[in-house]
């Protein structure tokens, strides 16, 4: 698609959607913060 990644140190809390290869999704949350991750 075109993105430019940089690649950085730590970073604080973090939520993640993953598109695994059979194209279902995979939500994750950082558990040290009230943070939620969701999929559909």
């Amino acid at each position: 698609m075109g993105y430019r990644l940089q690649e950085r140190g730590e970073i604080g809390r973090t939520e993640v959607i993953k598109v695994l290869p059979d194209g279902t999704f995979e939500a994750v949350a950082d558990k040290r913060g009230d943070d939620s991750a969701e999929v559909w």
